[in-house]
């Protein structure tokens, strides 16, 4: 109920108060970098200190029997990290010279947060303390465990983790308002069924306000599901990173495969230049085996409980979309670059 309560209050953000998004991201941003600061120095000052050979020269077979194939099957965990850096794409009807802004975005965005995440990783790693306590902390969430540990008190440790939830329940706003107008986007090109409705947006709100209402639904769905079982809800949720990655292998791809064959890109204010066939190439061999390492179990003949779903729900969704395609959508659609051309 919390849960669907936020997910409420963050799509009457995004319709009431979208004007407004500007100013709440900026100021995401410095809580972003500001809570950042306050949990990585407590942990520095405060947290258990772990020898260097642990945290640099110890490895944990969860049984594969082969160090290097666990470490490849640890992917599965780390995977969702390299998702998302599309994010600001979904905006681009919204911001001006979004060809040249847009990938520049993007890539600061990864160098950024990829250096954070790192320090922060590392972090964790020297001052975690006894791994298996914190796997197994009463609260279900082994990080609780890591603040418990480093401050010593219960209110320590709840304001460093009040720092996640603040963070958490901003950041629903921004995925709000990109898949809304993603759905939006790929409705307006009728890819999606009623997406005459879905794609319509009442002049006196300025936002695509029908696909917030469908991307709320959906989210509170899902919320119900998790009352019943949470393994559904997990199950149903293991698609995430890996329908992420699949598309970048696909845009990726795309470009990959023009440029192979001598074909013309789109004109474009952002280029790799004479990098850009080894940097595709490079993406795609990552992340086909970030893809496939994604479907494996965590540990060797896993129960249901503990199993890797997302290649069941992976597959269900390729199937149920290429259904819906045959049937119906191959004689609607019309993809973004056509649409441009025919609106041109």
């Amino acid at each position: 109920m919390i849960a669907m309560c936020i997910t409420i209050c963050v799509a009457f953000f995004n319709v009431f108060l979208a004007n407004n998004l500007p100013l709440i991201e900026g100021v995401i941003l410095i809580l972003h970098f500001a809570g950042w600061i306050a949990i990585v120095v407590p942990l520095w000052v405060l947290g258990p200190r772990t020898s260097h050979s642990g945290v640099w020269n110890t490895f944990i077979d969860a049984g594969w029997g082969n160090t290097g194939l666990a470490c490849m099957i640890g992917f599965i965990t780390s995977a969702g990290a390299f998702a998302g850096g599309d994010a600001a794409a979904h905006m681009a009807e919204e911001l001006k010279n979004a060809p040249k802004i847009l990938p520049r975005a993007m890539m600061w965005t990864v160098i950024a947060n990829g250096g954070m995440g790192l320090i922060m990783l590392i972090t964790f790693l020297y001052t975690m303390g006894d791994v298996e306590a914190a796997l197994a902390s009463p609260t279900g969430f082994p990080i609780i465990e890591v603040f418990y540990n480093a401050t010593g008190s219960n209110g320590g440790a709840t304001a460093l983790t009040s720092i996640l939830v603040v963070l958490g329940i901003a950041g629903n706003l921004t995925n709000m308002a990109g898949a809304s107008r993603q759905m939006f986007a790929f409705a307006r090109d009728k890819g999606l069924p009623a997406h005459r409705w879905v794609s319509y947006v009442p002049p006196r709100f300025d936002v695509p306000v029908n696909a917030v209402i469908v991307s709320t639904f959906i989210a509170c769905v899902l919320h119900c599901i998790n009352i019943g079982s949470a393994i559904a809800f997990n199950i149903i949720l293991s698609i995430g990173s890996v329908a992420l990655l699949t598309s970048y292998m696909v845009s990726v791809g795309c470009v990959t495969w023009r440029r192979f064959k001598g074909l013309p890109l789109l004109e474009t204010r952002f280029s790799l230049g004479k990098w850009g066939l080894a940097v595709n190439l490079s993406s795609l061999a990552f992340l086909l085996v970030v893809v496939v390492f994604s479907f494996f179990p965590p540990i060797p003949n896993p129960p249901a409980a503990s199993m890797n779903w997302a290649i069941v729900v992976y597959a269900g969704v390729l199937i149920f979309a290429g259904i819906y395609y045959m049937i119906h959508g191959r004689k609607e659609y019309d993809g973004p670059v056509e649409y441009t051309r025919k609106s041109a």
